[in-house]
């Protein structure tokens, strides 16, 4: 099997377990759906703006980019399907946006998942470690720029 759809496969089974965690935090009250809306959802978000701005790294978004982004994560309940030029327009509209999420947010929200629950936050590390991954490598080549948007992301999340 190729190695990069064993690693889709590991990264779509632990973002399985993830939502099942995010589910359980819910139904115990320790999320609030009113405050935050469905946990499912706003952590998607993040896996979507990680993905979006590693794809962007580069400047360059192929085909191959695509069709793993659209592997990650349209096959989710919340999921849904881009092609390229529809990527592109996407980036072209909230690049900016992706850009403030990424520096801003992601921190923040993985410091949030430490305190609720530490299974979840460590699930939440794996899944951006693999997602960094399989798109870095999606096109067959891992250039600086991916490299370097790889390293910024993890240590944002070391950041205490």
């Amino acid at each position: 099997m190729n190695p990069l759809k064993e690693k889709v496969d590991a990264f779509n089974t632990l973002y399985e377990a993830f939502v099942e965690e995010c589910n359980v935090l819910e139904n115990d009250g320790k999320w609030n759906p009113e405050h935050y809306g469905d946990m499912e959802t706003w952590f998607y978000n993040d896996f979507l703006c990680a993905i979006l701005h590693m794809i962007a790294a580069d400047g360059v978004i192929n085909m191959h980019e695509v069709d793993y982004l659209n592997e990650l994560l349209g096959n989710t309940a919340l999921g849904f399907t881009y092609t390229v030029p529809e990527l592109h327009s996407v980036l072209d509209e909230m690049k900016e946006k992706i850009d403030s999420l990424f520096e801003n947010e992601i921190t923040k929200e993985y410091k949030l998942l430490q305190v609720l629950d530490e299974q979840a936050a460590n699930d939440y590390l794996d899944l951006m470690v693999l997602l960094c991954d399989i798109i870095s490598k999606s096109d067959g080549k891992i250039d600086d720029a991916e490299r370097e948007t790889a390293e910024h992301l993890f240590y944002l999340l070391s950041q205490k």
